[in-house]
Parts: C-alpha cells; structure tokens; sequence
C-alpha cells in the first residue's frame, strides 16, 4: 500500500520544504518538524509510515529521534540524513534499527527509489505479521480429497475461472470444506505469490468487524491506541475471503457493497480513500437467497457476489468418498502423532458409509483423529470409532413434540436440549444445530433476557 503519512525533522528550513514538496507528489501527507524535540512530540501524538530526520539538529539528535521512533512503533522505517557522513555514524544508524542512511545532497531521484523500497518492505511487513496469527492458529493443512462426480465438477469450476478477477460464492454445509475450495480459488489464480486473506464474518461483533475489515485511525473508538489497517488493505493484490459472508450485519453491507464494486473505502474514523486491488471470495452456509427474500441480506450484494456460484455436496451425498477420505486422515493422523500404520476393518467401514454425516468432511476427521490417537489396535474396529455413529442422530432426541406448542417453542427445546448433549459447550451445540455460534448465543440470550432459562443453564462458549 501507498505511504500516506510522513514526518520530515530538520532544523535547515529550504532542506525541510525541498523533501516536503518530493514526498507530497508521491501523494503523501508531510508533517515537518524544526528540531529534534518537536519531532518526538510529533510521535507521540501522530502515527507515521516513515520518519526522514536529520542527524545534526538542536536539543535531541536525529539519533535520539530514530531511537524514540523504535520505541512508539518497530514498524515505522527511519531514514536517516546528514551532511557529514562517516562509516562510523552510517554503523550506528544501523545499529540502531535505522531503514537507511543518506548523505546529503540527495536527488529527487533518490527519495523515489527510497519510497519505493520503503513500500517493498511494509508490504513484507504485513504479510508476515498476518502469516504469523494464521500460522499459530492454523490446525493442520488439509488436501481435496474426492472422486464422486459432483465434488470433482466443483473443483474443475474453480481451476477454471481462477485465473479471473471474478467474485467466487462457494456454498455448501458447514464442514464440508469450503474454506479448501477458497484457497484453490487463490493458489490456482495468477495471484497465487500475493497474500491471501481471511476473514471469520461471525466470530466478530459488528463493530469490531467493521474494524476488522476496513482497518481503523488511532483514536476512533476506545482502544484504538494505534492506525491499524484493515484485512482489505492486507490483501491488496491479492486474496479476501469473506467465510459466512451471510453472517454480516446489514448496517455493514452497504460500505461492504462500495469496498467491492469501487474498490475504495475509508477506515473507521478516517477521511482518506483507500484503493485496493482485491480479488473477492466468499463462502456461506446458508441459502443467500432465502436471506434475501426476508430482508437480512441485500439483494445488490448478493448478485455482485454471485458471479461465479460453487455448490459443494454434502459428505451422505458423495458416500464414495467417505472410505477415500477416511484413508487420507488414518494417514495423516497416524504420521502426525508418529503411530503405526492404522487401517479400517471391513465392518469399520460399512460403520462409516452407513452414517449420515450431519459434520460431513469435518466430523470425519474429527472420528478418525481420535480413534488413531486413543486406539492401540492397527486395526480399527467400530468400537474403536465414536458411539454415536451406530446409534442414530446426535443427541438422542425422541421429539418431545407437544401439540399445540408453537414453532418457538419446540425451537427452543431442541436448542436446550442440544445444548445439554454437548455439556453446555455452545461451540458444538451451534455445529450439531447448522447455525452459527453467534446465532445461537443470540437466542440464549433472549431466552435468559425473556425468564425462560436460567444463566447457569446457558452452558459454556
């Protein structure tokens, strides 16, 4: 992204102005400083892209400012420039943390090339920072995995359009693997080397994905101590996913509908335009249109979203699969935890294509994880796989079914019920429902607000 904002320090008042007037054709906004303590003061109080400051000036150094900017933010490159420079100097600069180290007089030239490195690295900046929180979060890597007519179809669509800016709507049930489809869809595209961004729609509360997604200016909201840019500038020139993009709040959707079709926006609190080169992918699991017909989803999102649609098969449709799928993780799992070969009985098997998968791929290799880490046979027999899987549907449930109860009612039961399955754990109780953990602690929430449950009945996240 562009450097927007930039502090000059330099007590020589033609050099100040001359670099002012390079920088500000570069598009960016300069803040000047006479000396080293206004310079300090300026950092306390503004966030920059990049300090340039002179070594020699009156009260503090250009080497106290570099080490006061290090201290604010390790992100803020300093250059540092002087008219008597030596080897020694330029060695402490560096030491010091300093971007680079110029001798004056420098050309117009010189800042150009110097932007254009600075910009070089704040993009490798970001992209590690995100790598990192993706990398400490990530649960395994897993593969497509499939030969059933439907699934392959999916993935032949994908490789197909992904070389296209097209906007991608991946659908399909929840743990059927659509966020593997999303990162085909980049790695297949020719931004495949650009950053590949996503985004969980309903893990966050409106005002913090509004933040989330369009970054925010320090001092907006309380706890904004810092510029932080949002996930649609991390992706520039590449990828955003957008998972349970059904889950956003209308009162979003509109900004989110301008971020897509004009590809700019302002952070929370700002002013300044953005512009981004993003390629779009969004995945759901629930039925847009059906949103759309009762008012929670804007119908002119949904059609500039749906350009290239992807159904994904649920797993109790492409039954196929399930043995392949359940030799990749028995692989998988048993080199992971450094077990020895496992393989499925006969009778394991017919277990497993007898089920109905209401978990589809996820549940699958939840099972087989845990049977390879509890089992100590290298052949997996039904008793070795998860109870339930020969006893009917999660949970238990036997109706319960009143006439005469209304519509809320049973749906109430069935929540509690299921929630009282899982040992109050909502996460799972959402999973096993086909709802989203926020929809379901909506609920719980009015039914406390409204008397009908108890708080210590409510369960756990």
């Amino acid at each position: 992204m562009a450097i927007e904002t930039v502090l000059v320090a330099d007590d020589d008042a033609l050099t100040r102005e001359l670099l002012a007037e390079t920088l500000r054709r570069h598009g960016c906004e300069v803040l000047l400083a006479a000396d080293g303590a206004e310079a300090t003061h300026l950092l306390e109080v503004r966030d920059f892209d990049l300090v340039v400051t002179d070594v020699r000036m009156p009260d503090l150094t250009g080497m106290e400012v570099l080490v006061r900017a290090r201290e604010v933010s390790q992100d803020v490159p300093v250059i540092l420039m002087t008219a008597y420079g030596t080897i020694e100097s330029a060695v402490e600069a560096m030491k010091k943390g300093a971007f680079d180290y110029i001798v004056k007089p420098f050309s117009p030239d010189r800042v150009d090339l110097l932007l254009q490195r600075v910009g070089e690295w704040q993009t490798l900046v970001r992209e590690n920072r995100y790598l990192r929180s993706e990398l400490a979060g990530r649960g395994g890597g897993d593969e497509l995995v499939g030969r059933h007519p439907s699934f392959l179809g999916v993935v032949e669509t994908v490789r197909r359009v992904a070389p296209s800016k097209a906007s991608l709507l991946v659908q399909g049930e929840s743990g059927t693997g659509k966020e593997l489809i999303a990162r085909l869809g980049h790695y297949a595209s020719t931004r495949a080397d650009q950053p590949f961004i996503k985004v969980n729609c309903a893990a966050l509360s409106e005002s913090l994905l509004e933040s989330e997604l369009f970054g925010h200016e320090k001092g907006a909201f309380t706890g904004a101590i810092a510029r932080r840019e949002g996930r649609f500038e991390l992706a520039h020139g590449g990828t955003l996913l957008l998972d349970e993009i059904s889950e956003i709040p209308p009162s979003l959707q509109a900004k989110l509908l301008r971020a897509i079709e004009e590809e700019e926006f302002e952070r929370v609190g700002g002013t300044r335009t953005i512009r981004v080169d993003v390629r779009l992918i969004c995945t759901t699991n629930r039925d847009l249109v059906v949103e759309v017909d009762e008012g929670r989803f804007r119908g002119d999102l949904y059609y500039r979203l749906n350009v290239i649609p992807v159904v994904l098969p649920p797993l109790r449709e492409r039954r196929d699969d399930v043995s392949l799928l359940a030799a990749y993780f028995l692989k998988r799992f048993s080199r992971e935890s450094a077990a020895p070969a496992r393989t499925l009985s006969r009778e394991a098997l017919d277990v497993l294509a007898s089920y109905h998968w209401p978990g589809n791929v996820r549940e699958l290799r939840n099972i087989i994880h845990r049977a390879v880490v509890l089992s100590t046979s290298e052949v997996l027999k039904p008793e070795d796989l998860r109870a339930d899987l020969t006893s009917g549907p999660p949970g238990g449930f036997d109706g319960g079914v009143v006439v005469g109860q209304s519509i809320d009612d049973v749906e109430r039961s069935l929540i509690l019920k299921t929630l009282a399955s899982t040992r109050g754990n909502k996460t799972e109780a959402a999973r096993i429902l086909k709802v989203t953990p926020r929809t379901l602690r909506n609920k719980l929430g009015r039914y406390q607000e409204e008397g009908l449950v108890d708080h210590g009945s409510l369960g756990t996240a």
